[in-house]
């Protein structure tokens, strides 16, 4: 496939490809007015994304299903206490962050935001576009910027979307390229100034927070067994995170059961980025 490019150069693309090549690629077609049709996929660092002609013409990018399922849940229980959903963003809004950060913003976030500008869920807040709410995502920009002395719009800067129960604040790397629906997602801790690599995409952390508010676990008390399933279905969902397999370690040692531990511990530390201690604690 040929490598992503801009709109205007995929559009080039698909014409040097020649109408009979795109009808044979695409999946589907319809004579209705208005329907959309799928136009040839594009590679991104290994990365596929499906394009779609819109009624206007332009190429837009089909949305994954772990944001579908997202958006889902959060319809599926308007009355769960303490989830509130904030009424859509604005293209004003959308284009001020983007603006601010001098590069797009993930078209799956971009998805989100233009159907819930933030608001509390069950394990965070999920921040909103715009700049007027101390929960805005270029508010808390500024305080990154601020404490790592860093321009908001340098592109070794996180850039913030979620705040987690615990304090921390979940980040895209922007350092990992200049195509924004690769970057991958970062637990930055503002105590410590730690950083880990917790998700590769956004719908990576889409699919795991519905696993986990759909898991009998939630909102249960804590034990062994539940963080065991915990680290078990981050994997299952993100098999080439390396947290979530030294989660399940951590939880098999602590179990009594070495040997798959061991074994854990080293599937963690031949992801890339690897956790640093990984290869240590399976010496220990």
């Amino acid at each position: 496939s040929p490598p992503f490019t801009s709109t205007s150069g995929r559009q080039a693309a698909i014409s040097a490809a020649g109408p009979e090549t795109v009808r044979s690629r695409a999946s589907s077609r319809s004579s209705t007015p208005g329907a959309r049709k799928q136009l040839p996929a594009f590679g991104c660092r290994g990365k596929v994304l499906k394009f779609f002609a819109a009624a206007d013409g332009r190429s837009q990018p089909s949305m994954h299903r772990g944001v579908q399922d997202f958006i889902a849940w959060i319809e599926q229980h308007p009355h769960l206490g303490g989830l509130t959903r904030a009424s859509p963003a604005t293209s004003t809004e959308l284009a001020l962050v983007e603006e601010r950060i001098a590069s797009p913003l993930p078209a799956d976030l971009r998805f989100m935001l233009s159907r819930y500008n933030g608001g509390e869920l069950p394990s965070g807040q999920l921040l909103c576009a715009g700049d007027t709410s101390p929960h805005s995502m270029l508010a808390v920009a500024d305080e990154l910027a601020e404490r790592l002395k860093m321009p908001v719009r340098d592109p070794d800067l996180l850039f913030p979307f979620y705040r987690s129960d615990d304090g921390g604040i979940l980040a895209f790397d922007r350092s990992a390229g200049p195509v924004a629906d690769t970057w991958p997602i970062i637990d930055y801790y503002v105590e410590s100034g730690e950083q880990r690599l917790v998700h590769r995409t956004f719908d990576g952390f889409c699919r795991l927070r519905v696993a986990e508010w759909s898991s009998p676990d939630f909102g249960a008390e804590f034990t062994l067994a539940s963080y065991l399933r915990s680290g078990e279905r981050h994997v299952t969902i993100e098999p080439d995170v390396s947290v979530a397999h030294a989660t399940v370690a951590h939880a098999l040692r602590r179990a009594g059961r070495p040997e798959d531990a061991l074994a854990a511990y080293l599937d963690a530390a031949r992801c890339v980025p690897a956790q640093a201690w990984c290869d240590w604690e399976a010496l220990k």
